[in-house]
C-alpha cells in the first residue's frame, strides 16, 4: 500500500500483466513495497483477459485491494480500470500511479498526479541494484507483444545507463 516514504502507490492493470508476461511481477514488491489495486483492476487481473494471463493478486501480501466509487468525471474518460487507478490515487494522494496506456497517462497527468510505466518500473529496479541492465527485459516485453515507440527505449535505456 505504501512505499518507505509513507505514500501509497497505485496500478493499474498493464504493468502487472507485462511484468508477469516476462515473470518478473516480483519487481513491483521490490521497487514499490506494497502496491494499491482498485478491485475493479484486480478483477480485470484474476479474469481470462485479452492477454490470456490470469494474475492471482490474492496470492500476493503486498497487494491491497480497494474497493471504491469512480466519480463519472473520470469515468466517461477512459476504461474502467484506468478510471479507477486515477480515481484511487487521487483519494490516496498516491506517490505515483502507475499506467502505461498514453490516453491515462494524459488524463493523471492534468490532474496533477505523478505517472510512472513499466519500463520506469525496470529503471527504478535497476538503480536500486534490484536488476543488473534493464535492455534484456525491456526486449522481452517487446516479444511479448508490449507496444513503446523506438524513442521511449532508447530514452529508457540511456537514463539506465545502457547504450541504446
Amino acid at each position: 500500500m505504501t512505499r518507505d516514504d509513507g505514500t501509497p502507490v497505485v496500478s493499474n492493470t498493464t504493468p502487472f500483466i507485462a511484468l508477469a508476461r516476462i515473470g518478473r511481477l516480483d519487481l513491483l514488491e521490490r521497487v514499490f513495497g506494497r502496491v494499491l489495486l482498485p478491485a475493479v483492476v484486480a478483477a480485470e487481473l484474476g479474469a481470462a483477459n485479452k492477454s490470456d494471463l490470469v494474475v492471482d493478486v490474492g496470492a500476493l501480501a503486498w497487494v491491497t485491494v480497494v474497493d471504491m466509487e469512480t466519480p463519472d468525471a473520470i469515468a466517461a474518460r477512459l476504461d474502467a480500470g484506468e478510471a479507477a487507478a486515477i480515481a484511487l490515487a487521487i483519494r490516496e494522494k498516491a506517490s505515483v500511479v502507475l499506467l502505461d496506456e498514453q490516453r491515462a497517462r494524459k488524463v493523471a497527468k492534468a490532474m496533477k498526479l505523478p505517472v510512472a510505466g513499466t519500463f520506469m518500473v525496470l529503471l527504478r529496479a535497476k538503480w536500486a541494484g534490484h536488476v543488473v541492465a534493464v535492455r534484456p527485459l525491456i526486449d522481452q516485453l517487446l516479444a511479448t507483444g508490449f507496444h513503446a515507440s523506438p524513442t521511449l527505449v532508447g530514452e529508457m535505456l540511456r537514463r539506465a545507463g545502457e547504450s541504446p
